[in-house]
């Protein structure tokens, strides 16, 4: 019996659950054209893991970055103030709480211990932090383990790479939604015992979790959207924690909510500016994804490709 384990998400690296449609798939740069738009608008999935310099290899997109009016992220990255301010109200852990008493004495141990490994800090350097603070920094820290050319001084996301062209152009940059509201959705939408279930459920598992985000990685670089949307890291009975499942109410406010949510405001920005919207590769494919969403709003959604 297979059990659904976690998933490799932290901010800007996100991705769908919903069943595949074959078609969006093969591409990462996608035109939206016709219905009212007089221009077109694109697409771009992103993945925070992957070093600018694969840009190059997504055919027409630095042209289409030169020609699009405004560029359209998850949020506005180059708002540091914005992103620090929602960062403060929530990284914290709330007052009543503590790692001590929510983990058995070898739960702390185990979580100490990764955390050391991983980050350089173990928990009691760490145990103001919300669990979902330290599953981000966790994240990101074995992602740098991975992937050596995030250890580069000049290493940045493509996402922030891509906002940054766009001030240097003089273009327009705007958020599908702020970072308070990314925020509340990665630390409210569960209880804070569920959360930390999250994290136990990497530490405890961690030679599945590296393996599938290599495989995850590799996915992206192979532009194989069809099988990102799936996104849910499947593990077999070798997992050690039957507590691990996330509940769909957490994964459809990751995902699909917040997709119906840009898509009823995409059509007036795409009406009003060619634009170029980058976000988070795993957002773009599935049933309940931007690309299948802006189809059946009526829009020609096309891949771009050599």
């Amino acid at each position: 019996m297979k059990k659904v384990v976690f998933i490799i998400a932290f901010v800007g690296l996100s991705f769908s659950i919903s069943s595949q449609n074959q078609q969006y798939t093969g591409a990462l740069l996608w035109k939206i054209s016709g219905k009212d738009l007089k221009k077109p608008s694109y697409i771009l999935g992103t993945h925070h893991a992957v070093p600018v310099s694969f840009l190059d290899s997504i055919p027409g997109l630095m042209q289409t970055l030169t020609q699009v009016k405004q560029v359209v992220g998850e949020i506005d990255l180059l708002n540091i103030a914005k992103i620090t301010s929602a960062a403060m109200k929530y990284s914290l852990m709330p007052a009543g709480y503590s790692y001590k008493s929510m983990l058995s004495d070898h739960e702390y141990k185990t979580l100490d211990r990764e955390l050391t490994n991983h980050v350089g800090m173990g928990l009691d350097m760490l145990e103001q932090l919300h669990p979902t603070t330290i599953y981000t920094l966790l994240i990101q820290m074995i992602c740098r383990e991975l992937f050596p050319e995030m250890q580069e001084p000049d290493f940045e996301p493509i996402d922030m790479y891509i906002q940054k062209i766009a001030r240097n152009q003089k273009k327009n940059i705007m958020g599908l939604e702020t970072a308070e509201e990314q925020f509340e959705i990665l630390y409210n939408t569960e209880p804070i015992e569920t959360q930390l279930k999250t994290v136990l459920c990497i530490v405890k598992n961690m030679d599945l979790g590296l393996d599938a985000l290599i495989e995850l990685t590799e996915m992206y670089y192979q532009k194989q959207l069809d099988k990102m949307a799936e996104l849910l890291i499947i593990i077999d009975d070798n997992v050690e924690d039957n507590d691990c499942t996330l509940s769909q109410s957490y994964l459809d406010a990751l995902v699909c909510k917040r997709n119906a949510n840009w898509l009823t405001i995409l059509p007036q920005i795409m009406k009003k500016k060619s634009s170029l919207i980058a976000v988070g590769a795993g957002h773009l494919a599935g049933e309940c994804g931007v690309l299948q969403g802006l189809s059946k709003m009526g829009y020609t959604v096309e891949p771009v490709v050599e």
